[in-house]
């Protein structure tokens, strides 16, 4: 009797047990909160925002395509102005001391030529070249077009810019006197003087361009004029 007396405790606090578990779940899943928003004002205002969202992106997006629009347009027209508007180098001058007063000595000193920009761009000058040529006739090949000569320091010539080519001494004797003055040893009034040489430059797009150029001595003007010969005297 006993034994039936303490199952019967057992079975009831048991099913005591169950049933608070139950109340205890039953609150719990009526206090838990439903996902989203609790009234519709803000359901309407998140998808106001997206709009907004994705009204802003595409107004983002449409800016960043004009101004990559506007860059490619002012990259082809500073092109365009580069090629019409190039950097040319010339030949300005040739100078040699001593011509003035008619005191030559024994060798031509200090003798230089004088490059100018008379392009509208600047020119990046790569190497500059100019040397002595004493002959009866220029050769139909041009010297200074199948030498080599290492390229220089770049100079930046503006618009405008000028740069002085050292051409280096030039020795005198009686021959070779005669050719600028006229006097001298007799058969020798063929023999003439001239300088030849090229300019090396790049423009602002990275074209790489040249001018050579040739200059007889006129002993009747008294200075170096530029010699009628496409092998000479032309610009790339």
């Amino acid at each position: 009797m006993r034994r039936d007396a303490a199952l019967e405790a057992i079975t009831s606090e048991l099913r005591q047990m169950r049933e608070e578990a139950a109340v205890v779940e039953q609150k719990r899943a009526s206090s838990t909160p439903k996902p989203g928003p609790p009234i519709w004002s803000n359901w309407v205002l998140i998808v106001v925002t997206g709009f907004a969202v994705g009204a802003a992106d595409l107004s983002l997006r449409s800016l960043g395509k004009q101004v990559e629009a506007a860059k490619v347009s002012a990259d082809v027209a500073k092109e365009t102005m580069l090629l019409t508007h190039r950097p040319v180098l010339i030949v300005r001058n040739i100078v040699v001391d001593g011509f003035d007063k008619g005191e030559l000595g024994d060798k031509l000193t200090n003798c230089r030529v004088l490059l100018a920009n008379t392009g509208t761009t600047n020119a990046t000058l790569i190497k500059a070249h100019a040397q002595w040529l004493y002959e009866r006739h220029l050769p139909m090949e041009n010297p200074v077009s199948t030498v080599h000569h290492p390229d220089q320091q770049p100079i930046v010539l503006a618009a405008g810019g000028l740069k002085t080519v050292d051409l280096g001494d030039f020795p005198l004797d009686f021959e070779s006197h005669k050719a600028f003055f006229g006097e001298g040893a007799p058969g020798q009034t063929d023999q003439k003087v001239f300088v030849i040489g090229y300019a090396k430059y790049r423009d602002d797009l990275g074209t790489l361009r040249r001018t050579y150029f040739g200059r007889q001595f006129d002993r009747t003007k008294r200075r170096f004029v530029p010699v009628d010969h496409p092998a000479y005297e032309f610009v790339e």
